[in-house]
C-alpha cells in the first residue's frame, strides 16, 4: 500500500519541480519572441539565485542594451536630419536665386562665400558623426603624448575671447603655469572647446564665464563656469547621455569639472 502512495507523490513532486523549472523558461521564450524593433519593452520578472535567475538577469540586461541602442539610433537619425536640413535648404535657396537673377561679380563672390561656409558646417557635422561611429566601434585611436596644458588652454582662451566679447560676456581665465598632462591633444581640445562653446550659447549678455586650471595631487583640474540658468535637478541624471538635450535649451549648460590623472 505504501509503494503506490510513494509513486503518486513522486509523480506530483516531479510535476511541480518541472513546472517551476519550465515556467520561467516559457516566460523568457515569450519575451524573446515579443522583442522587435517597434517593441523592445519586453522584460521577464523572476528573481532567483539559481541558473535560471542568472539567465533572466542576462536576458533583461540584453534587452536593456538593445532598447538603448535603438533609442540612440533613432535620436541620431532625427538629429542628423534636423541639422542637415537647415544648411541644405539655405544652400538650395541661394543657388536657385542665383540661377534666376542676374548679378555682378561681387554678388557671385558673396554667394560662393556663403556656400563655402555652409559646406564647412556640413563637413564638420559629418566628421563629428564619423568620430562617434569610430568611438562606438572601438576604432578610435588615442595619440596620447605629454602636453603643455597651460599653452593649450591659453590658445583656447584666445580663440574664444572674441566670441565672448561679441556677446558682451565677461570672460576670465586663471591658468596655472607649467601644467602638463598625458593626453590626446585633439580630443582634449575638443572637450575644452565644447565646454566654452556651450557656455557662450547659454550665458546671457552681461553674464560671465571663467576658465581655470590648477594642479592637484597627481593630476590637473580644469573648470569652466558660467552664470547661465543652469540645468534643473530633474535633468542632471541625463546630461552624460549621448544626444540628450535639456528641453528648451540651446545646449548643455552647467559648471562642469573635468579631471585628468
Amino acid at each position: 500500500m505504501v509503494l503506490p502512495i510513494v509513486l503518486i507523490f513522486s509523480v506530483i513532486f516531479g510535476f511541480l519541480i518541472a513546472l517551476l523549472t519550465v515556467s520561467p523558461l516559457k516566460r523568457i521564450t515569450r519575451a524573446a519572441e515579443g522583442l522587435s524593433h517597434s517593441d523592445l519593452s519586453q522584460r521577464v520578472k523572476y528573481k532567483s539565485n539559481d541558473e535560471i535567475g542568472r539567465l533572466v538577469v542576462s536576458f533583461n540586461t540584453m534587452a536593456d542594451r538593445l532598447e538603448e541602442s535603438f533609442t540612440m539610433q533613432k535620436t541620431l537619425c532625427f538629429r542628423c536630419s534636423h541639422e542637415l536640413r537647415t544648411p541644405l535648404a539655405s544652400m538650395k535657396t541661394s543657388v536657385t536665386k542665383a540661377l534666376i537673377t542676374e548679378s555682378d561679380s561681387s554678388e557671385d563672390r558673396a554667394l560662393l562665400g556663403f556656400l563655402s561656409g555652409r559646406v564647412d558646417y556640413m563637413e564638420t557635422l559629418v566628421n563629428d558623426l564619423l568620430f562617434l561611429s569610430r568611438a562606438d566601434e572601438g576604432k578610435l585611436k588615442s595619440n596620447a603624448i605629454v602636453l603643455d596644458l597651460s599653452k593649450l588652454l591659453t590658445e583656447a582662451e584666445e580663440s574664444f575671447r572674441c566670441l565672448f566679447e561679441d556677446k558682451n560676456i565677461k570672460f576670465t581665465a586663471a591658468i596655472a603655469a607649467d601644467l602638463q598632462v598625458n593626453a590626446d591633444r585633439t580630443l582634449l581640445l575638443r572637450v575644452i572647446s565644447n565646454l566654452l562653446d556651450n557656455a557662450a550659447k547659454n550665458t546671457p549678455s552681461g553674464g560671465s564665464v571663467s576658465l581655470a586650471a590648477i594642479k592637484q595631487s597627481n593630476g590637473v583640474i580644469i573648470t569652466v563656469r558660467d552664470t547661465g540658468s543652469g540645468i534643473s535637478p530633474e535633468y542632471l541624471p541625463h546630461i552624460f547621455e549621448r544626444f540628450y538635450k535639456v528641453p528648451g535649451s540651446v545646449g548643455a549648460n552647467n559648471g562642469m569639472v573635468w579631471a585628468w590623472q
